[in-house]
């Protein structure tokens, strides 16, 4: 679905697919719909990004990469200096006859950074001196030409949650959430493409199948299933259904966000099970009495994925997330066929139990 990102219209078609889901698994509305709207601003990359070193041409996505806020560029550049190393940056500035002075004082029109790993991430607005990231293997000591054509835009445009819930057996009036983030980075021009297998098809795919088995078996409590948008964005969606929650905040008893389910051979992290160490007792005693995944690590307060809106309101929440794999994170290379799939039974099965524990 296009990566599931705001180019070319994945997100949306990702909504709806959810939303068929939701449907399909008996779920029922939440707040009214299964579909909670929100605007977001998201700085793109669309055409067909060139970069050309010294008449190489390098592939968009695998060999070279703009950073996120990065301005739109086009044209022949000079490479003035090579950093020793990854993460330094190269300054170039634009092919012209014309020098006076010190072309080593002259702003750069451009800068060149180059690093060991490409990862890609989202920004919401241009700005800066345009900058390219670029693979430092594929440099050499004797590059002076680079010639690029890169085209960016900022766009304002709507998303969507998805909801649905499961009515609770004694106590349909206070809730269970279980959430991830089904958006992702999308693409950088129109062939290169970030599948986002791990990050967070995985989380998404888990809850398809929590939805589908609470359907059929209700827990206690009620239980609002939340895909959420945004995330990639900062958190949009998360801190838009936070402020605008379809049920009340005091009524949501506990949360339970799904991302980075795709591993597990190293097994699990729990965010947030410093301020929850009863809650994250339960859980460790569930992993020991079924051996479910190798061990489960403690992790303080962090706002790196949905739980967090919710948790600086005071909502009880905890975000698991599964260790092993390749490293394939934020790049073109987290596809399905890289999945292990390791822990998912495992973590299944014991966040199940957890929750059936209220």
């Amino acid at each position: 679905m296009a990566g599931r990102g705001y180019l070319y219209r994945g997100h949306e078609n990702a909504a709806r697919y959810l939303e068929l889901r939701f449907r399909r698994a008996g779920l029922r509305p939440a707040g009214g719909s299964f579909l909670q709207e929100f605007t977001l601003r998201q700085h793109v990359f669309p055409g067909l990004p060139v970069l050309l070193l010294n008449g190489r041409k390098l592939q968009p996505g695998r060999d070279f990469i703009p950073a996120p806020a990065s301005p739109a560029l086009q044209g022949r550049f000079r490479i003035d200096s090579l950093p020793e190393k990854a993460g330094g940056e190269a300054l170039l500035v634009k092919e012209k006859e014309e020098f006076s002075g010190n072309i080593l004082q002259l702003p750069p029109d451009l800068l060149l950074r180059p690093q060991r790993k490409l990862t890609h991430s989202l920004a919401t607005e241009s700005k800066g001196i345009p900058e390219i990231r670029i693979l430092d293997r594929l440099l050499r000591k004797d590059d002076s030409l680079v010639e690029i054509r890169l085209e960016a835009e900022t766009r304002t445009l709507q998303s969507w949650n998805v909801m649905g819930t499961v009515a609770g057996t004694q106590h349909p009036d206070s809730f269970l959430v279980l959430c991830a983030h089904y958006d992702h980075l999308g693409s950088f021009g129109f062939s290169t493409w970030f599948p986002g297998a791990n990050d967070n098809a995985s989380g998404v795919a888990m809850l398809l199948e929590f939805a589908r088995e609470i359907a059929k078996k209700p827990l206690r409590y009620s239980v609002l299933f939340v895909a959420f948008s945004g995330e990639e964005a900062g958190l949009l969606g998360s801190r838009y259904m936070a402020e605008n929650p379809p049920v009340p905040l005091s009524k949501i008893r506990f949360l339970f966000n799904l991302d980075l389910m795709g591993y597990g051979e190293k097994g699990a992290t729990v965010v947030n099970a410093t301020l929850h160490p009863q809650e994250f007792a339960r859980l460790q005693e569930i992993n020991e009495a079924f051996h479910l995944l190798p061990e489960i690590k403690s992790r303080g307060r962090a706002a790196n994925s949905d739980h967090y809106p919710f948790s600086e309101k005071g909502v009880p929440a905890f975000f698991m997330y599964l260790m092993g794999g390749p490293g394939h994170y934020h790049d073109v290379h987290d596809r399905p066929e890289t999945l292990s799939l390791r822990g998912m039974r495992g973590a299944y099965r014991l966040i199940m139990d957890f929750l059936r524990g209220f």
